[in-house]
């Protein structure tokens, strides 16, 4: 499987993350192996140039779009791919989405949907499928975000430091520290998030804690959860294993016995 990851040029960077692409035309990615994707608090616009995935809707698997816009989560997601596997996505930073859509990203929360109903992608789409190398996939892309921004776009200079301070915070802060530190009420901190990020500041805040923890594991410097726990700020084991599992669906235990190589790939950038 191949995955890789490109850097936005600098008009995008401050709302682009990263550009990627996932692809295995082997086939060697067993058919239907399921992957369980974890949320970490930034919405991706996703286009399938290899067959598409199903995505588990409650009671049954169901086929994705061709292209389509991932809001806000809370939780996981279950996805498995139906046959030869090629993707490219931008990862917006967690209040990047907002100024190419100017539609309230609550409205997005819990649902992947397709992108052809926000805007339309066609014309990307087949010059996605029509180019062969890798770099020049992420350039019609960059391409087509760059002329969707400059329609768009407008600045939240508050929303942006609050995001910022939640997450060189780890997550750790009170949203009543954060809305006092930038002079604005609680409730208007919370309207202001769910409109141009998605999700509550407190939502929000469960994302970038887990994420944090999900980071330091991989230092190694821990032998015990609870110990890693504390450290990235849960009260105790219970809370710790409490929001873990309302994120992911498993005990901590339990999620990391799976084998989920889209989450090694993703929580590594």
């Amino acid at each position: 499987m191949y995955y890789n990851i490109f850097s936005p040029c600098e008009e995008l960077k401050p709302f682009i993350k990263f550009f990627w692409i996932l692809e295995d035309l082997t086939g060697i990615q067993e058919k239907h192996s399921i992957e369980r994707v974890i949320p970490d608090g930034c919405m991706e616009l996703i286009i399938h140039y290899g067959d598409r995935f199903q995505q588990y809707d409650q009671t049954q698997w169901k086929d994705q779009s061709k292209s389509l816009l991932a809001g806000q989560l809370k939780k996981f997601l279950l996805l498995r791919p139906t046959g030869i596997m090629g993707m490219v996505g931008a990862r917006f930073h967690p209040n990047g989405a907002y100024p190419f859509f100017k539609i309230p990203m609550n409205e997005f929360q819990g649902h992947v949907i397709e992108a052809d109903n926000i805007c339309d992608i066609s014309m990307l789409e087949n010059k996605i499928y029509e180019t062969k190398d890798h770099h020049g996939k992420v350039m019609h892309f960059q391409s087509f975000l760059l002329q969707m921004l400059h329609q768009n776009f407008s600045e939240e200079p508050l929303i942006n430091a609050a995001v910022n301070l939640i997450v060189e915070q780890d997550g750790c802060i009170p949203i009543t520290d954060v809305a006092k530190k930038y002079g604005s009420s609680v409730r208007q901190m919370e309207r202001k998030f769910n409109q141009l990020i998605g999700i509550s500041p407190k939502a929000f805040s469960n994302l970038v804690k887990l994420k944090n923890f999900f980071n330091l594991t991989e230092t190694g410097r821990f032998q015990k959860f609870t110990d890693l726990a504390i450290e990235c700020g849960y009260y105790d084991q219970a809370h710790f294993i409490r929001e873990f599992k309302q994120i992911t669906g498993l005990s901590p235990k339990a999620y990391y016995k799976e084998t989920n190589l889209m989450n090694d790939f993703f929580w590594n950038h």
